[in-house]
């Protein structure tokens, strides 16, 4: 496919006072996540920075809510 999707590779550490790990955990999006449904041909982001943007910030939201979703399942 000549469509582009972004990889996100997110890490996130929640610790106690004392510096101990309560929790831990590392997500990820790439283009065979369903949700990861942003794609685009790269003349398309040279022409429209603004979907450049948008896709990140759908990436962004899919790995931050798989990583709280873990979270919620921990506690």
């Amino acid at each position: 496919s000549s469509l582009l999707y972004p990889i996100l590779n997110l890490s996130a550490t929640l610790r106690k006072p004392d510096g101990t790990v309560a929790w831990q955990n590392t997500d990820f999006v790439t283009p065979q996540n369903s949700a990861n449904t942003g794609g685009h041909e790269f003349q398309q982001y040279l022409q429209q920075p603004e979907l450049l943007r948008a896709t990140w910030a759908n990436v962004s939201q899919i790995v931050s809510g798989m990583l709280v979703d873990d979270l919620v399942k921990k506690n």
